[in-house]
């Protein structure tokens, strides 16, 4: 029955309107309507349930319906953004998954089948989530990737969770630090642990002791990488500064320079009333124009100057609602209660600005090009470059990577307004603004407008109008998890920067190949090879008006042409000498001198030059030409080696003995084998075992 409303020193107010929570949600209410026993037999579970069924064949109700309701959260889930991790809602729905996974193993169901199951999750819920049907195809992706992954993982890990399991042995204790290490390493879930524990009648760990010592092991990781000399980093100096419940005033969205009031400052673990020596030291202001670290864009840098000091600001991160400049002295000293000048770098948060710009065109281009399943999983926007995390199952071939590139910069040649507006969160959405799965957001919210291209909420900097971007290109791109992409992109002069080392990289190794080229083809023509026209030279960098993402996708792809070019008159070089050599060796295969044992010629042979398997397999071809009965195992110094035999005795029992006294492997039919020696130096052990076997063979035929 709720009544009251508990204030503040434990008061209860009447509500003005009293109700009773019976816990009957609407798939409750819809079984009582609907005049059904269970919410899986209402409409909106029914399609799901039968749509397992026909899968599985029948089988237990319980798992039928677990499979149902899982499969039901994961559609929904990936809809609003989130993708399978480790942490978070991304745990979350891959526990989900993989729970439903074991109950369709149960019921017989073979391989990947839960993103089968989407189709019947729009069908009980699409009249009332209309956008389920576009997305359902994506939705499956993911689902199915995620599977496919748990079926992996579980071929590879379990294997070696139940070995350590078997070692403890019925009656034993599965250590909760081991299952830390198994999660942490192999990515096995404490509830795959526990159900191989049960299994082999072992004990698995509590879960709270699994998630302590889950923690120990992760901030044993994150200690070994902690920024040495941080003025802030240790969780005692953030204490200190979220004990002080001091809200700093951002007001440098506007201005780069304002005044501000010490607060307090912080050196190490203590809050001190001066700083009169050179070193880091934390200043907290009561107002600042420097913007905190917050949603992925970096914190400003600058100077503070008082009226007896200076100080650079190398950082700046909010601890709650508190802003740490977290500075370094370089000259006379600073006290609390002082008045000093905040300067924001102007030319490094112009940087910043660009790229968060960037970062949300880039965001909208992906969306258009990809397709409406892209949300961002994360993003870092720093002075030099801009990193952006996405959702989407696979990679960006060539053509796409290109066309997000070129939206972008159309867009930024298009000089569309950047506008920033003040609003409640319900007109935020109105206005088709894009939100961050997750995210918590105040009932103000600041919403950032590129033209009619991008909306999204956002509290960073950025630029005026969208030319200010200049350029952008896309400079890596990769898979950081399941489902979750990466771009990392640079802008202006950094993108003509990156453009121009990409050419000069290339340019290098069209010089090698060049170069390596040229040889090849002289040691062809010293053979009497006829070698083509001359080679291509590298060329240039472009000119200075063509110094345009145009005109170096013009010059990559020349680069590429000649590239291809150099390695098909590579391998047409290569192929003739081989075939050269391979010719030299029949030749000379006359020259060998072997012995009669039993019906068989016999050659057991290392030569002193070094020879790859073509010329080993080109003396073998003459052996057996001349000699088609012949038994034969040739070598070169290397170990590199050819047997063969006219089909009696088997080539592969002549490997055996070479490989069994001097180590190495090999590979082939019964009568030819090749492959290599790990120590070719006991050549005449191998060649004396080998004749006493061709001896026995020979008595026996």
């Amino acid at each position: 029955f709720t009544q009251y409303e508990r204030r503040d020193g434990g008061k209860l107010a009447d509500l003005p309107q009293k109700n009773i929570d019976t816990g009957m949600g609407l798939e409750r209410l819809a079984a009582v309507m609907q005049g059904k026993a269970s919410v899986f037999e209402t409409d909106l579970f029914a399609p799901i349930v039968r749509a397992v069924e026909t899968l599985a064949g029948g089988g237990e109700a319980p798992a039928i319906r677990a499979i149902a309701d899982h499969v039901r959260a994961l559609t929904f889930l990936i809809r609003d953004g989130v993708m399978p991790g480790n942490e978070g809602r991304g745990y979350v729905l891959r526990m989900l998954l993989r729970r439903a996974a074991r109950h369709g193993r149960r019921l017989g169901i073979a391989g990947p089948f839960l993103d089968r199951l989407v189709p019947a999750v729009v069908e009980a819920m699409g009249a009332g989530y209309p956008d389920l049907a576009g997305r359902a195809g994506r939705i499956a992706e993911v689902i199915r990737t995620e599977e496919e992954r748990f079926d992996r993982t579980l071929e590879e890990k379990l294997p070696i969770l139940r070995q350590t399991v078997e070692r403890l042995g019925p009656g034993g204790v599965f250590p909760a630090d081991a299952a830390a290490r198994f999660y942490d390493t192999h990515g096995l879930s404490l509830e795959e642990i526990a159900e191989s524990c049960r299994a082999a009648g072992v004990t698995p760990p509590p879960p709270a002791d699994f998630e302590a010592a889950l923690d120990q092991l992760q901030a044993a990781s994150r200690a070994g990488s902690a920024f040495a000399g941080d003025v802030f980093a240790k969780d005692a100096a953030r204490e200190l500064v979220a004990g002080l419940k001091q809200t700093t005033r951002f007001i440098g969205y506007d201005r780069l320079s304002a005044a501000g009031r010490v607060v307090a400052l912080l050196r190490g673990e203590k809050l001190e009333p001066s700083v009169k020596s050179a070193g880091p030291v934390g200043v907290i202001l009561d107002a600042t124009p420097f913007y905190g670290e917050a949603g992925g864009q970096v914190g400003d840098a600058g100077e503070l100057t008082g009226p007896s000091g200076r100080l650079r600001v190398l950082d700046t991160q909010w601890i709650g609602a508190t802003l740490l400049h977290r500075a370094e002295l370089l000259e006379g000293k600073i006290a609390v209660g002082e008045q000093v000048t905040a300067s924001v770098d102007p030319v490094r948060r112009e940087q910043v600005a660009r790229n968060h710009t960037a970062t949300h065109l880039l965001h909208a281009a992906l969306r258009k090009v990809l397709g409406e399943h892209v949300t961002q999983a994360g993003s870092l926007v720093a002075p030099d470059h801009l990193r952006f995390d996405f959702t989407h199952g696979r990679g960006l071939p060539a053509g796409e990577r290109q066309s997000v590139e070129d939206l972008v910069n159309q867009w930024i040649a298009g000089h569309f307004p950047v506008r920033t507006d003040t609003m409640t969160m319900a007109q935020a959405r109105e206005a088709g603004a894009m939100a961050l799965f997750g995210e918590k957001y105040g009932d103000s919210v600041r919403v950032v407008s590129i033209g009619t291209v991008s909306k999204e909420l956002c509290g960073g900097t950025h630029l005026h109008a969208s030319d200010g971007v200049g350029l952008l290109t896309i400079v890596e791109e990769g898979s950081v998890a399941a489902g979750t992409r990466r771009v990392k992109a640079l802008c202006a002069e950094s993108a003509l920067e990156g453009l121009e080392g990409q050419r000069l990289r290339q340019a290098e190794e069209l010089e090698r190949l060049i170069q390596a080229t040229a040889e090849l083809e002289s040691c062809w023509k010293g053979l009497g090879g006829k070698v083509p026209a001359p080679l291509p030279k590298r060329g240039g960098a472009p000119a200075a008006g063509e110094r345009s993402l145009a005109g170096y996708r013009a010059e990559f792809l020349r680069q590429a042409e000649l590239l291809e070019q150099l390695k098909r008159r590579q391998k047409g070089a290569q192929r003739g000498i081989r075939e050269r050599e391979s010719a030299a060796a029949r030749d000379k295969a006359g020259e060998l001198t072997g012995e009669t044992i039993g019906p068989w010629p016999v050659y057991l042979t290392q030569f002193s030059d070094p020879m790859d398997h073509a010329a080993l397999r080109a003396f073998g071809d003459g052996v057996r030409k001349k000699e088609p009965s012949a038994v034969f195992f040739l070598a070169d110094p290397r170990g590199f080696f050819v047997a063969g035999t006219g089909g009696r005795p088997e080539a592969r029992a002549l490997v055996r003995i070479a490989t069994d006294l001097a180590g190495g492997s090999g590979g082939g039919r019964p009568e030819l084998v090749q492959g290599k020696l790990a120590d070719p130096g006991k050549f005449s052990e191998v060649k004396r075992e080998q004749k006493r076997f061709i001896q026995e063979q020979a008595k026996a035929s």
